[in-house]
């Protein structure tokens, strides 16, 4: 048998502090504890998982963009130029060809297993009263729908349409004009005019500029483009906001960051492919 010996409490106790039993797990003393190494391999363990946790949130964003390609513009990366870039773009930061396959063929419909995806769009009105529209590929509508309720609902966001807060258009990214040259607006409107698009944007902090056109001539646009040695980066079909229904949010505030960390929760969901939103 056991037995359990009770401790004299030292509640008023008028002894030295040295004759009282402390509590090991919490330390009294102004001098750092010694334990060997515990340090050194905290920081070092917290550098490579902050470093593994971002390479993994890379390839994440990767493994989307190229299923959204593939979904909007076929798995065929020759007649897919947006496809294409990224498939470059993820070999560039070694990402493993297997993954790189993998969201291809989920962007064609098919999932490891042989499983068929289906396309889900959620519309919802964010923090802030900022519209979004939550885009995804799924193998199980059900599931993605409660996955997508419950993070709303999280952040003070309800479902509700909100499509006719964007315009669905075609959009085409520029990186670089014939023989790399810089791009300017004024150098591109001849080019976007000829090849029958509807508006281009000013040139971007990056350096690209945005051709917009409808969407059922976006493949045809940026090989247009392309022909005339542009460097095509991006082809999609995508929800442009609409300039009268764009809505601000103060910065500072709190409707601020929790719209950002509603946009983060919903990207890193694995149904999700895309998230559009109106904000300003």
């Amino acid at each position: 048998m056991i037995r359990l010996r009770t401790l004299p409490s030292y509640h008023g106790c008028c002894c030295p502090p040295s004759c009282r039993i402390i509590n090991p797990i919490r330390s009294f003393t102004s001098t750092p504890t010694a334990l060997a190494g515990h340090n050194k391999w905290s920081k070092i363990r917290h550098k490579k998982g902050a470093a593994d946790a971002q390479k993994s949130a890379q390839f994440s964003k990767f493994a989307k963009e190229i299923t959204s390609a593939a979904k909007a513009g076929g798995t065929n990366p020759a007649d897919n130029l947006r496809l294409a870039g990224l498939i470059a773009s993820a070999k560039k930061l070694f990402m493993h060809k297997d993954k790189i396959q993998a969201a291809i063929k989920r962007g064609g419909g098919i999932k490891e297993g042989g499983a068929a995806l289906e396309e889900a769009t959620f519309e919802a009105l964010g923090p802030g009263g900022v519209a979004l529209i939550i885009e995804g590929l799924t193998d199980n509508k059900t599931r993605a729908n409660k996955s997508v309720q419950y993070i709303l609902k999280g952040y003070g966001a309800r479902s509700t349409p909100t499509a006719f807060f964007f315009d669905r258009k075609g959009r085409v990214t520029l990186s670089s004009g014939p023989n790399g040259t810089q791009l300017s607006t004024d150098g591109v409107i001849d080019d976007v005019l000829e090849a029958g698009a509807e508006d281009v944007g000013p040139v971007e902090e990056d350096g690209t500029v945005e051709v917009i056109c409808e969407p059922e001539n976006t493949g045809s646009i940026g090989k247009a483009f392309k022909e005339k040695g542009y460097e095509v980066t991006g082809v999609e079909l995508a929800w442009i906001k609409k300039d009268d229904t764009q809505v601000t949010i103060q910065e500072g505030t709190e409707e601020e960051q929790l719209l950002e960390d509603l946009l983060e929760k919903l990207e890193e969901d694995d149904d999700v492919v895309r998230v559009w939103h109106n904000a300003a």
